[in-house]
């Protein structure tokens, strides 16, 4: 049995991840692909266009085997921490034998090779030291890196290369067995914000929410923009007809009022308690803030030359959603951090030979009902999950208040079965 492990958010999915899941299942060989998947709130800071259990079935549809959840806690990191968590709970699975993720390059020895040169960069003291010094003149993380780098190649910093080469980076820090595999990215760029009129080019995932942004009060309007439409695969389409009136359409914006609340009632306290949230810019929030408007607004007027949009908005969310700083958090002696539970969100009905070695030589429960983590848990692992939990219901409320639909209950929550 061989089995390969991708890392998708699939916000929403679209034919470019159904090219990708089949390309891996073709290079790799593999007899099932395991999907981990953020849950309801994705790593640019912001909420998930529908839910976790319609994107799941997605991905069912599309070619998933298994999809497992990413805890919200590392679907909200910075690049590093995300891929931390998505390999830390990949590995722990004791299953996987391939990691496959898609890059500009499409080449994963390369990517292998900038990850091993960055991670003895940064034991490097001279390397910090410059690092430090960029940031100290007001670039970003990632414009530091880029500057403190000598002569680094161009294709380091494109967006999926720098995730693929985080994937590295924890496969190598992990001295894990797994194997990591590229396929190279077709298709639009990943920020293009053109919704692509030839179904035989893919369009962003960022072109579709904006199309779908547009057609927000009016599923029935979304699904007769066929360039949209040309977009999703035909086995995932009837999904979007049957089930995502439900939850559909929800964006940062559904969540200004509750950010402003949140921000009012910590405004004493500070804001540098919250991961990733220095005091500096707990200090500039604070200050800004008899300016608040809405959650999209105040980024842009917290944005500055060293504070990217994208990490003030999951500065942002780690506020509303009350993330709090823990550095030792999970962590082993060698710092390597280690997702205690994996979280079953659907399978399908011919995966059941996969659950079952899963469950047989996993190093972690795999969680099936959430109403059972209780049992199966450490203090800390059921910490992580209760967070997960009340971050699901946070999301939940706000799409349930947007959409007068019944709220969902994450206990009472079954995996999806395709």
């Amino acid at each position: 049995m061989k089995t390969a492990a991708v890392i998708a958010e699939y916000n929403p999915f679209h034919k470019g991840h159904e090219y990708h899941l089949l390309k891996t299942r073709a290079m790799a060989e593999a007899d099932y692909i395991i999907v981990v998947m953020s849950g309801d709130f994705v790593q640019r800071g912001a909420p998930a266009m529908m839910n976790k259990y319609l994107r799941t079935k997605m991905a069912l549809a599309g070619g998933a085997d298994v999809v497992i959840e990413l805890p919200s806690r590392y679907a909200l990191s910075s690049a590093e921490g995300f891929a931390e968590g998505a390999v830390s709970l990949i590995d722990r699975l004791r299953v996987v034998d391939l990691l496959s993720f898609g890059s500009e390059c499409g080449n994963a020895t390369q990517l292998s090779h900038y990850a091993q040169s960055q991670l003895t960069l940064e034991q490097d003291p001279e390397y910090r030291k410059t690092l430090a010094s960029y940031q100290k003149q007001g670039l970003s993380y990632p414009s530091a890196v880029q500057n403190a780098l000598q002569d680094p190649p161009e294709a380091m910093f494109f967006p999926n290369n720098i995730l693929g080469i985080e994937y590295c980076k924890s496969l190598i820090r992990r001295h894990s067995s797994i194997t990591p595999v590229s396929i190279l990215r077709y298709g639009e760029g990943y920020h293009s914000p053109q919704l692509s009129a030839d179904s035989e080019s893919y369009s962003s995932a960022s072109a579709l929410r904006k199309a779908a942004g547009m057609h927000e009060d009016s599923l029935d309007f979304l699904l007769q923009d066929t360039a949209f439409v040309s977009q999703i695969p035909a086995q995932v389409l009837p999904i979007w007809k049957s089930d995502s009136e439900i939850h559909y359409g929800i964006s940062e914006a559904d969540f200004s009022l509750l950010l402003h609340y949140k921000l009012l009632s910590d405004q004493a306290e500070g804001y540098s308690c919250f991961e990733d949230c220095s005091k500096d810019l707990s200090s500039k929030i604070a200050k800004y803030l008899p300016e608040y408007r809405d959650f999209s607004g105040f980024c842009h007027l917290l944005k500055s030359r060293d504070l990217t949009y994208t990490r003030i908005s999951r500065v942002l969310m780690h506020i509303l959603l009350e993330l709090r700083k823990d550095e030792a958090f999970l962590k082993d002696s060698d710092s390597c951090l280690q997702i205690p539970y994996a979280r079953l969100l659907g399978f399908r009905k011919n995966a059941s030979p996969l659950l079952n070695r899963i469950r047989k030589e996993s190093e972690i429960p795999l969680i099936a009902k959430p109403a059972d983590a209780s049992m199966l848990l450490s203090s800390d692992g059921l910490s992580l999950f209760k967070e997960d939990i009340r971050i699901a219901h946070t999301y939940e409320a706000v799409a349930s208040s947007k959409n007068q639909n019944l709220l969902y209950n994450e206990y009472r929550q079954s995996p999806i079965v395709w």
